[in-house]
């Protein structure tokens, strides 16, 4: 299955219908379910402003957050540019999620990749 890999906050808050975008440097024509791989390492917040409507959904999000695990899914159903919303960045692909759910139980001990790729029993290690 298609699988993205994004670092926290984002990968929890999109599994938890907060983050209705995901922002990238490049467009994705895919449409459909996506498995939300987490990153080995946190977003780096010292580089980014963040917005204090942000900052307080960011806080909202049960910690210690989750690492090198697929925690649950959502669906691209759109690829634009200025998208309304809060999480929307200037100058990259709003990828538009619907449908998201949230894992009882991630998996563990996934890699992450960089793009869209697929995840495959042997990805794990």
């Amino acid at each position: 299955m298609k699988t993205l890999t994004v670092k926290q906050p984002w990968a929890s808050l999109i599994v938890n219908g907060v983050k209705d975008i995901e922002n990238r440097t490049w467009r994705t024509k895919y449409r459909g379910r996506i498995l939300i791989h987490v990153a080995a390492n946190d977003f780096d917040f010292r580089k980014y402003a963040v917005s204090e409507e942000q900052r307080l959904f960011i806080q909202a999000i049960k910690k210690p957050y989750v690492h090198s695990a697929i925690i649950g899914s959502v669906e691209i159903v759109g690829c634009v540019r200025d998208y309304n919303s809060i999480w929307s960045e200037k100058d990259c692909y709003n990828w538009v999620l619907k449908n998201p759910r949230l894992f009882k139980d991630p998996v563990f001990g996934i890699k992450g990749r960089l793009s869209l790729w697929d995840f495959k029993t042997e990805d794990l290690y």
